[in-house]
């Protein structure tokens, strides 16, 4: 007996579902800002409640941590192409990023100016009518 026995449960853990990272990425969300709420003291937990309403900030910042843990591993598979695909990239040559300095620095001139003229007009008609 060469072939090694497969684990069902294994193959079932390690299996990428099609929507599970969205899903696990959006009750993640949801659990940290409702854990956000709790901490603020937007939103209480009755003191009746077991476990919760004893310690409503400690179990709060558990379920932000959660939340936390359930946003990494559940957008990690989103971001995980992107990182071999940096690998690819060239870096600009000092000539190019030089001109995309340049190219930056004169369209934030030119809209700073375009606001001084749009303010300057704006005063004059303000003081017309006072």
């Amino acid at each position: 007996m060469s072939e090694k026995k497969k684990n069902r449960v294994w193959e079932i853990v390690t299996k990428d579902y099609k929507y599970e990272s969205v899903i696990l990425t959006v009750i993640s969300i949801v659990i940290m800002i409702i854990s956000a709420y709790i901490i603020n003291g937007t939103l209480t937990i009755r003191p009746s409640f077991p476990v919760l309403g004893t310690y409503p900030l400690v179990s709060a910042i558990v379920f932000f941590v959660a939340g936390f843990v359930g946003l990494v591993v559940g957008s990690w598979p989103i971001f995980k192409p992107s990182f071999k695909e940096v690998n690819r990239l060239t870096p600009p040559t000092k000539k190019t990023y030089g001109d995309h300095i340049v190219k930056v620095f004169t369209f934030i001139l030119g809209l700073t100016a375009i606001f001084l003229v749009y303010d300057s007009i704006m005063n004059v008609f303000i003081k017309l009518f006072q």
